[in-house]
């Protein structure tokens, strides 16, 4: 699905994913946590279950990228109407937030987006939102309570990946911290185009 943020087809309707279990090894290190057994899977959705764009609000974006690509533009205005529904000024209250309670940063992220590629003007609260969730070191948190406090949810590649992508679409604004430079933003995009082609996912067993 992240290869519609590069330009690249995807399949309508989305389906579920399918998980493949590519090697496994095991891996031990002195003082770590990092000791154990682990399993490289690969996730391909080509599940027979539908994602709804009307439920997942990452699954809508995604639906609008690939309506643009196709020149579908009653399809693009029914999936901004869905965000647009879906963003309650904090978030993207779609069916998983619903069931627990914190938003997705990545979600939040994709919205700016598909904003940006209609040039349809960002709320500050969404950028304001986004900007909020960048930890020191400069990586984005993946999920955010109300209160817009991190959740206790750690920073992961593929939400900074896409949080950063977005908020190079548009000038963050005067009173930002937020800065990177152009080769960040390369390395960044290379490591999105990786996660779009492989949809590889580390797990212990």
């Amino acid at each position: 699905m992240h290869e519609s943020l590069l330009g690249r087809s995807i399949p309508l309707p989305i389906h579920n994913a399918t998980s493949y279990t590519v090697t496994g090894y095991w891996k031990s290190l002195t003082n770590s946590q990092e000791t154990g057994n682990y399993t490289v899977k690969w996730e391909y959705h080509n599940s027979t279950g539908i994602l709804s764009p009307y439920v997942y609000g990452d699954i809508a974006t995604y639906t609008l990228l690939e309506y643009k690509r196709r020149n579908n533009e009653t399809g693009v205005q029914d999936m901004i109407q869905v965000l647009n529904t879906m963003w309650t000024g904090t978030g993207i209250a779609d069916e998983p937030y619903k069931q627990s309670g914190i938003y997705q940063t990545y979600k939040t992220a994709l919205y700016a987006y598909a904003l940006t590629q209609q040039s349809i003007p960002v709320p500050a609260t969404v950028t304001a939102t986004l900007l909020r969730m960048q930890g020191p070191d400069g990586g984005f948190h993946t999920g955010y309570a109300t209160n817009l406090t991190y959740a206790g949810t750690d920073e992961n590649a593929e939400t900074t990946s896409i949080a950063i992508l977005t908020l190079n679409t548009f000038p963050p604004g005067p009173n930002s911290t937020l800065s990177w430079t152009g080769t960040g933003i390369t390395i960044i995009l290379l490591l999105l185009l990786v996660v779009a082609r492989s949809s590889r996912r580390l797990t212990k067993k």
